[in-house]
């Protein structure tokens, strides 16, 4: 097995991307604005460009039909815009994305799979390797109540029944965090892994007891925005949420009235800690380690290392800990809060073998693995970090 750092490896791709992006750095930089955590915010001093606008010659919009998101977020006051990434930005939506997917489309699956997800990979996994046996988790992920009431397509969730509606009891809930606190612990705690959190009448306070246990810590809520309005928003900010995550999953990627309606109206201390995305409902994305409706199991394993079981703990309901964020079913269980200490779970011997496996490039190790076609990373690390700034957001 090759050791090499990671930026040592070099390869014809990489030479001609690199040589793209010295030659041609500020139309890149123009459309493709660098990302940190893979959401991009829009400056409040940025003037309206035509990217903005769906990519339409004109901004005026037809009184015949509704003026699309793009258009809307140009015309809102320039304070209101907040932030916006991926499919919001109509450049990336009507021509990047979709090429980018045709491309891949294209490409053998086992070029693709045992090739490409292979080097790229390969800056993750030697970022992990030399501190895996003591690092711990950077992000904690919590499912305090199992359901969602999404429709999309290629999530498991929108499959009603499938897994029991469970409510996480508030004893294991405080058990987590207070042994989070115990460790002073100042990475990210989500609340929301598979499910809609907004669901769970009891989000307020939870958050505001993450923020008095763990006060260094990020704390995260993703909602698909339905059951989102104005007061809920300042209820869960003034509460301690660091970051409101608002995913409008619909078919023409469209504003839910009561989402734009926070855009206009929340003030701008809450509205610039707001993510807003635009995206599809049927859109074919990762097959969620074989769990996705709209895209099949793998027959063979990917040749790739994958980061998700060095970075991340998930909690569901029950107390139980899957093997990572894709484990929709919670079958690779690796242990349970409500019997074992956090910790002891973490560097257990289970999830300790899946990563030494993993950092063979084997996805034999858990059955989950074998069958999923995610590539490892969410950004690429190393020599193909130039690729940073065109697909991180089609894997996801």
């Amino acid at each position: 097995m090759n050791n090499q750092p990671a930026t040592s490896v070099r390869s014809p791709f990489y030479a001609v991307f690199r040589s793209i992006h010295i030659l041609d750095s500020s139309l890149i930089n123009a459309y493709f604005p660098k990302k940190s955590t893979a959401l991009t915010e829009f400056s409040p001093e940025r003037k309206r460009t035509p990217y903005m606008t769906n990519g339409c010659e004109s901004e005026t919009t037809s009184l015949n039909s509704p003026p699309s998101p793009h258009q809307q977020l140009a015309t809102m006051p320039a304070d209101k815009r907040g932030r916006l990434f991926g499919a919001g930005s109509s450049f990336q939506t009507k021509y990047v994305v979709p090429f980018m997917y045709k491309v891949f489309a294209h490409v053998p699956p086992r070029l693709l799979y045992n090739q490409i997800y292979y080097r790229l990979s390969k800056g993750a996994r030697n970022l992990y390797a030399p501190t895996y046996q003591h690092r711990i988790f950077s992000t904690v992920n919590l499912e305090t109540r199992t359901i969602c009431n999404g429709k999309c397509l290629f999530c498991p969730a929108s499959i009603k029944g499938v897994r029991p509606d469970e409510l996480m009891p508030w004893e294991i809930f405080v058990n987590v965090i207070d042994q989070l606190k115990k460790i002073s612990f100042s990475g990210q705690i989500a609340l929301f892994i598979n499910n809609e959190p907004l669901l769970d009448s009891r989000l307020p306070q939870m958050v505001s007891y993450v923020r008095a246990a763990c006060p260094a810590a990020t704390v995260v809520v993703s909602t698909n925005g339905i059951l989102l309005n104005l007061e809920r928003a300042l209820e869960l900010y003034r509460a301690g949420l660091d970051r409101l995550i608002v995913n409008m999953y619909t078919r023409n990627r469209s504003w839910l009235p009561q989402v734009h309606q926070i855009a206009l109206e929340l003030p701008d201390e809450y509205w610039r800690k707001t993510y807003v995305f635009f995206r599809r409902d049927d859109d074919e994305l990762t097959n969620r380690a074989g769990a996705s409706p709209n895209k099949p199991k793998l027959t063979q394993p990917i040749r790739a290392f994958c980061e998700l079981p060095f970075n991340q703990i998930n909690i569901t309901a029950s107390g139980r800990v899957g093997l990572c964020c894709l484990d929709y079913y919670f079958s690779e269980e690796m242990g349970n809060v409500a019997q074992q200490e956090l910790l002891s779970i973490w560097f257990g011997a289970r999830l300790q073998q899946v990563r030494q496996s993993l950092l063979n490039y084997d996805r034999q190790a858990a059955n989950l693995c074998t069958v999923c076609d995610y590539p490892g990373y969410k950004q690429l690390v190393g020599p193909y970090s130039i690729f940073r700034r065109f697909v991180p957001w089609l894997w996801w």
